[in-house]
């Protein structure tokens, strides 16, 4: 199967079940909890199928790991905070919990801050580098 067809629907197969949980599962928790499973078993998907894939041209590869990997990786990271933001919730008063909220975006912020150069350079999609990186 070819790379593009196998990942494309396995993001389509991974989308229609997350969205899934969200209608069927009322507790937030439980939905990030049970949405990071469905990532997690997709990306085992993933790298299975890659593990056996044979990259002909260079610039394939550095598609799948510049822009193919990085929507499924982006998506755990995603639930995963999510999770661990609401799980360590504050039972306290709204300006408490206002105050933590703040803070974790704060450490979002240093998050993009300390790298920066390398989230520009992709965002400009630049290939200067690609053979550096991967």
């Amino acid at each position: 199967m070819n790379l593009d067809n196998f990942t494309s629907s396995l993001y389509d197969e991974m989308e229609n079940k997350l969205n899934e949980i969200c209608v069927r599962e009322a507790d937030i928790l439980q939905r990030l909890k049970l949405s990071s499973r469905i990532v997690i078993s997709s990306i085992a998907r993933l790298k299975k199928f890659v593990a056996g894939y044979n990259f002909i041209v260079a610039g394939d590869e550095i598609n799948f790991f510049k822009n193919i990997k990085p929507k499924f990786s982006s998506k755990l990271i995603f639930y995963q905070k999510a999770y661990e933001i609401l799980l360590y919730l504050p039972i306290a008063p709204a300006p408490d919990i206002t105050i933590y909220y703040s803070k974790e975006l704060q450490k979002i912020g240093t998050c993009f801050s300390e790298n920066k150069e390398l989230l520009s350079y992709f965002r400009s999609n630049s290939t200067v580098l690609m053979k550096y990186i991967f």
